[in-house]
């Protein structure tokens, strides 16, 4: 394997420090392993950095200085990878590869033999793998990635080419961390985050909508609302669960409840529960107050032939006559209004909406520019977007922001702009609530890639941070963080993510400012895309993707 030269933003004197750990000890990474990261856990410190050189031998130049050149985010520790990528890359493939392959250090020893064979080997060979077999066996045993000649030259620690037991002390150590993930994922099978509940319950909410939209709407959800549930915009709790209990969801009208009144007002409306049709809706109740002055006149102009009852054919072309702007939606506007589904609009239908007070967002155009004024106002005040969004906008955890949290947010920090702009310049497509992405995409994917991966690796952030706090302090810093994520396998962006979740900018992480992500709402289109970004990493070496994701 030929070692990667320096970089132009290299300085001489640490190319000349990897020079000299090539030729001492024939490679940076068998420099890494014997010298300098000799516990295995894939940091070296400065001090650690400083006894390897000068165990070395290296007497060139001032190492507290070289140690800070080659700790280029200053964080106090350096990676294989700031020495030398290509061989840091190698090296993570090659454990993940073992530690799938294996399941000790006697087994990986026996395998690498002649055919795993003990009958063809001397007493003395029993405990030894040569390098004629070292190299032989690896593509036998299903290893793809090259580079074997170099892989046993790091390994022979004792530069006899053999291979004891000792020189695979890090297979042991790593199944061991294999050991505490399955034991941790196994405790999350028990147990259902609430960001899982709640997906539970949004697909239960959903599954509610489409039945009563096809038993009592006729395929129009704010019909269903109106003969099902009520003929009115608002709905309290208690006739919502009568409602529920004839029609079959007495055990689960409570908690469709819950997904339905996001205020915990007691009442829900009929703009949150079908919000799509309820903007045709308000521009149309809007349309009538002020072209017609009322419901009467507006009933008396759109009844085109006089005969008392309209017809859809006759509401398009009334609505195309006065220039309504969403006639092209009239189809949907006439079923919502057509209670009894008998294909025409009297008078009486049209009074549903006089009641009605809609959201005064449905009825505004986005307003980029607001958005943009209440984005800069919020991070002025929090500092950071995802501040923003941690402490004021998703106080529930659930990235999730609704109108009323967003409407809360603004009035707090004292804008009294264009809010149902800014709100609608942000909830493009009316789905009824915003995620961290559109306040900032960055470290919204940030934290979506380390939490599905999380979800994936671990079952769940709060595992993973347990099984990171290795003595148990409830407490990592960016550098216990980071070595953690590298040796279980994240090779997302540490830093990034570090500051993504240690948003009070303490220099370290509690259980809380990781197991947030757990209350997250599953988003499968946003996971897929996280998966996707995801499979660009080495994975962990206890994950049976590794090697497939890396290929």
């Amino acid at each position: 394997m030929e070692h990667e030269g320096g970089t132009p933003a290299e300085s001489p004197a640490v190319t000349k420090v990897k020079d000299f750990l090539n030729t001492t000890c024939g490679s940076i990474l068998k420099a890494w392993l014997t010298q300098f990261d000799v516990d295995l856990d894939y940091r070296v410190s400065k001090i650690e950095f400083v006894d390897g050189m000068r165990a070395l031998g290296y007497t060139a130049g001032e190492l507290h200085k070289l140690f800070a050149e080659i700790d280029v985010d200053g964080s106090g520790e350096i990676l294989l990878d700031e020495l030398d990528p290509e061989q840091a890359m190698l090296w993570n493939t090659f454990r993940s590869w073992a530690v799938q392959s294996f399941v000790s250090i006697e087994d990986m020893i026996l395998s690498l033999t002649e055919e795993g064979n003990p009958l063809n080997l001397a007493t003395k060979d029993m405990e030894c793998v040569s390098q004629e077999s070292f190299c032989r066996r690896l593509p036998e045993l299903d290893w793809k990635a090259g580079h074997e000649e170099f892989l046993f030259s790091v390994l022979d620690m004792d530069n006899d080419g053999r291979l004891r037991p000792h020189c695979l002390r890090w297979l042991g150590i790593e199944l061991k961390r294999l050991q505490r993930k399955r034991a941790a994922k196994a405790g999350t099978v028990k147990k259902k985050s609430s960001g899982l509940q709640q997906s539970v319950l949004e697909q239960e909410l959903h599954e509610f909508k489409e039945d009563i939209r096809r038993r009592f709407g006729g395929g129009n959800l704010t019909r269903a609302w109106r003969v099902a549930l009520s003929d009115t915009s608002v709905l309290p709790r208690t006739r919502f669960l009568k409602a529920c209990a004839k029609m079959g969801y007495a055990k689960k009208g409570k908690d469709l409840w819950k997904m339905l009144d996001k205020t915990g007002s007691g009442f829900a409306s009929v703009d949150e529960i079908d919000p799509k049709t309820a903007q045709v809706l308000a521009h149309f109740k809007k349309f009538v107050d002020e072209r017609f002055n009322g419901y009467h006149a507006a009933f008396e102009n759109l009844d085109l032939d006089g005969t008392r009852k309209i017809r859809l054919q006759q509401f398009q072309q009334g609505l195309e006559k006065f220039r309504f702007p969403f006639h092209k939606q009239a189809a949907t506007l006439f079923a919502a209004l057509d209670l009894d589904e008998n294909h025409v609009i009297d008078e009486d239908d049209l009074h549903f909406l006089e009641k009605w007070s809609p959201l005064p967002f449905l009825t505004a155009s986005p307003n980029p520019r607001a958005r943009e004024e209440v984005r800069k106002l919020l991070i002025h005040r929090y500092g950071r977007a995802v501040k923003v969004w941690r402490h004021l906008l998703d106080r529930d955890g659930s990235n999730r922001c609704n109108w009323h949290e967003f409407l809360f947010a603004c009035k707090t920090c004292g804008y009294h702009g264009d809010i149902p702009g800014a709100w609608r310049a942000l909830d493009v497509d009316l789905s009824g609530y915003i995620t961290l992405k559109e306040l900032d995409a960055e470290s919204h994917g940030t934290l979506m890639e380390f939490r599905t991966w999380a979800l994936d690796e671990f079952g769940s952030a709060k595992a993973a941070f347990s099984v990171f706090d290795r003595d148990g302090s409830n407490t990592l810093t960016f550098q216990e963080f980071r070595a953690a994520c590298k040796i279980y396998g994240y090779e997302g962006h540490a830093k990034q993510l570090f500051a993504a979740l240690d948003v009070r900018g303490e220099g370290s992480l509690s259980l809380k400012e990781v197991a947030f992500l757990d209350d997250w709402r599953d988003d499968v289109d946003e996971m897929r895309k996280a998966r996707k970004a995801i499979a660009g990493f080495l994975l962990s070496p206890i994950s049976p993707r590794s090697l497939s994701a890396s290929a």
